[in-house]
């Protein structure tokens, strides 16, 4: 018995969700699977036998399940057309998904029902359609796939959601990291994936991407780009004890972010490329790695004391700015900006006797200094 393996065009998010899952787990299948799956890719789908689809299943089940101890969030499943819950009930009719989330359990207790009736025709659910906008999302035409590919996107859709309820105002935002569906993407999705995924320093990187957004002056979009190069740094350097970042450059960039926002349907804010090599490399060359924790501190102790220090908000914020407009244009105006505002901040709390937050803001002058010098 054979199965399509049916690769989502880039009409659909799912595409996407499909490659973070393949590439998630992509080192642990065998080189005739591996040329397999990345055939799909190019091609539109691929002819798997039956062993090689359960090996498929299986291996991305055990990558969920190396998730279970630090995945909060889930992907947002929508009531709208069939409901998105009823259509992932089909793959698995006697383990129905009992409640409109996912979760890492489910994924995996239906792996045998999923590997049963891989070539079961079964409708593309609402979060799996997030970029289409024509007559594809009314409630009347819904594209079929089959249970094997939709297995393979929901799980791809729960590994690469980062953050779940992040309010920025009125709105609320669904955070995802996926792959470009590229070849050199899903080859070096594992590498990426298992930093993204370590709790470093007792922390995961939602825990760090709601303490940054806690800052309401800060911009959403550069606080999640420095929100991932914080946690990277923690998860490779102080955490797996990597001596540089180096052997990492240029991979950020395979991945992109999708901010979407889970209305009656998945509304795309924004996405852009997961941009930090040009930053990973000027930090380190410069010897001002250390920045980043620095930021992270003081970021907190805007929160903390915003009340006790006027302005303390704005001012981090302009260092974040700051730091992202010089990696831009290499013009030093913003690190100097920075160090000014950091330092009536330092002399602030040195006034009130807040000795560990005056502490982290002259960390931060050190480190913004280097790239000032």
């Amino acid at each position: 018995m054979s199965v399509e393996l049916l690769i989502m065009d880039d009409r659909f998010v799912g595409r996407y969700f499909q490659a973070t899952a393949i590439g998630h787990v992509f080192d642990s299948l065998t080189a005739s699977l591996q040329r397999k799956v990345l055939e799909a890719f190019a091609k539109g789908s691929t002819t798997l036998d039956a062993a090689e689809a359960s090996t498929l299943i299986n291996a991305i089940a055990n990558g969920v399940s190396s998730l279970c101890g630090v995945k909060r969030s889930s992907p947002t499943l929508y009531p709208a057309g069939r409901r998105d819950r009823t259509i992932l009930s089909d793959l698995a009719p006697s383990k129905p998904l009992e409640r409109a989330r996912l979760t890492c359990d489910w994924l995996i207790n239906i792996r045998q029902d999923v590997a049963s009736n891989m070539s079961k025709s079964v409708s593309i659910p609402m979060f799996l359609r997030a970029y289409m906008f024509s007559k594809l999302r009314d409630v009347g035409e819904v594209e079929e796939t089959n249970a094997l590919s939709l297995y393979v996107a929901t799980a791809g859709a729960f590994i690469s959601v980062m953050a779940s309820g992040l309010r920025r105002g009125e709105a609320t935002y669904e955070l995802y990291l996926v792959s470009d569906a590229s070849v050199d993407s899903i080859r070096d999705a594992s590498r990426l994936y298992t930093l993204l995924h370590l709790k470093a320093l007792n922390r995961t990187l939602e825990d760090i991407i709601k303490d940054i957004m806690r800052n309401e002056s800060l911009s959403y979009e550069l606080g999640v780009l420095l929100a991932i190069a914080i946690h990277i740094y923690n998860a490779a350097i102080l955490t797996a004890k990597m001596p540089s970042l180096a052997g990492l450059y240029n991979l950020f960039e395979r991945f992109r972010l999708i901010n979407i926002v889970p209305e009656q349907r998945p509304m795309v804010a924004w996405e852009r490329p997961l941009t930090l090599t040009h930053m990973y490399r000027e930090l380190e060359e410069r010897k001002a790695i250390g920045i980043l924790s620095a930021l992270h501190n003081c970021i907190r102790n805007s929160t903390k004391y915003a009340e006790h220090v006027e302005r303390i908000q704005e001012v981090i914020a302009q260092c974040v700015t700051g730091l992202f407009a010089h990696m831009e244009t290499g013009s030093l105006d913003p690190p100097l900006l920075c160090i000014s505002g950091a330092q009536r901040v330092a002399d602030k709390f040195r006034e009130l006797g807040i000795s560990d937050a005056e502490r982290d803001f002259a960390v931060l002058i050190k480190e913004v200094s280097r790239l000032a010098a």
